[in-house]
């Protein structure tokens, strides 16, 4: 990884996390939201990546060059097998505009994505987000996360979308002594 800063987003159309690091330092994390629903889907992608945007335009003015950065988004996967699933499927494809509208704005020098079971695999999420994001940030990382109420677990997961590209995500390997 030669980029200088990573800017991870976990895409909703409702509150979309994201994350910035320099080098493997979170420096800045929080959620985009919007406050009144948007009901036409292809609207409600657009404008996220816009609101996702400007606050990203906020934390990197001054900061930095776009082509010293990587972009890494979660990329929404429809599963198959029908009947188990709560979620509809149709809502899935607007997350993937939201990655690609932020990307088109953002013109990173890399792009990267990760289907949820590559980042996070099959561990519960509250668990996940508790034992090995958070466990994997340190004191002064999580003071730099704006919390935005009930829509933080999108931050959380924006800073693991991260912390799995560099590196910092993977469980610690534990050799004995011989």
């Amino acid at each position: 990884m030669g980029t200088k800063y990573v800017i991870a987003v976990d895409p909703s159309i409702s509150g979309c996390g994201l994350a910035l690091f320099r080098r493997s330092e979170l420096i800045e994390a929080t959620c985009a939201v919007i406050r009144r629903p948007v009901k036409c889907r292809f609207k409600a992608s657009l404008v996220m990546a816009e609101l996702s945007w400007e606050i990203l335009k906020h934390w990197l003015a001054n900061r930095m060059q776009l082509s010293d950065s990587t972009m890494v988004c979660e990329w929404p996967q429809i599963y198959g097998g029908g009947g188990g699933g709560r979620k509809d499927p149709n809502d899935l494809p607007p997350l993937a505009g939201v990655c690609a509208g932020i990307a088109m704005l953002l013109r990173p020098h890399e792009l990267k994505s990760y289907k949820p079971r590559e980042w996070k695999g099959t561990m519960n999420k509250g668990k996940f987000r508790k034992h090995r994001i958070m466990i994997a940030t340190t004191p002064e990382e999580r003071g730099r996360i704006t919390s935005v109420g009930a829509l933080d677990h999108n931050t959380w997961d924006a800073i693991g979308i991260g912390l799995k590209y560099l590196g910092r995500l993977e469980p610690k390997k534990v050799f004995p002594r011989g």
